[in-house]
Parts: structure tokens; sequence; C-alpha cells
């Protein structure tokens, strides 16, 4: 089983452990278990929710200045952070999708699985978790980077 490197999520996407940031959650369990840890241990403020249909967001906020948590914004302006399989056939991703992945953290992505091919080797916990390792293998443990908030 292939593992994922943490460092080099947080070097390719360093908006990850960037403090003081704007989030918007998922309305579920794992996005509210992730608001609750990026805004305890990074100074996250979460203004807004998105089921996928509707946005709530505060008022004079852009998207492109928050992160989504628990879900995958397919848009290269908007940065994300989900453990989706959203892509059917990796040997046959629709026009634009390695674009529209650039500012999207997702474990299956990294791994190049697909529904088609990886589905029973699918990133097997919530995004809760995934940022819980990030933010772990970047301050080395949780006690140390809490003291700094």
């Amino acid at each position: 089983m292939e593992k994922i490197n943490y460092k080099e999520i947080v070097s390719q996407y360093p908006w990850i452990i960037k403090r003081d940031q704007y989030a918007v959650i998922s309305p579920d369990t794992d996005g509210f278990l992730c608001g609750l840890f990026m805004s305890n241990y990074l100074n996250w403020k979460v203004i807004g929710f998105y089921d996928g249909k509707i946005l709530k967001i505060k008022k004079g906020v852009s998207v492109k200045d928050c992160v989504f948590l628990d879900m995958e914004i397919l848009r290269k302006d908007v940065r994300s952070v989900g453990h989706h399989m959203n892509l059917h056939n990796i040997n046959n991703p629709p026009s634009g999708y390695h674009q529209i992945m650039k500012n999207c953290i997702n474990p299956n992505y990294i791994r190049q699985f697909d529904r088609a091919h990886n589905f029973s080797q699918k990133y097997p916990l919530g995004s809760i978790h995934l940022l819980f390792f990030i933010i772990d293998n970047t301050y080395s443990n949780l006690a140390k980077i809490k003291k700094m908030v």
C-alpha cells in the first residue's frame, strides 16, 4: 500500500498550514470536526457552510479567500480539501480535470486512484484524519503547535 507523503502535500499546497484563514465546511460531522480542528490549531475562522447545492458564507468574503473543508471544489482558483473519489477513470479524465485539481488536496487524486481501478484501496478515513496527519507531520506533534496559538 502506498503511503501519503504529508511533507510533499505541504510543499505543494503551503496554504494548508497557514494560520488565520477563512474556512467553509460541509454541514456534516466530518466537516464540523475539520472546522473545529483547524480553528483550534491554526486559528482558522469558519465563516460558511456548503452542502454541494447551497452556499452560506459571511457577507463580503470571496470564496477565493476561503479553504473548503471536507469537499472537493473543482475550480482551479478555489482551495479545498476532501477525500472523496470523484474520478471514475484516471486514464480518461474529463477535459481540464488535472488543471481544476491544482488547488484541491485529495489523497485519492494524489495517489492516482479512481473508482474503476482502486475503489477497494481508496483513502479509508475522513477529511479530519487527513488534516490531522498533515498538521501533525508538519509540526512534529500537536502539543507543540497548540502552544503557538
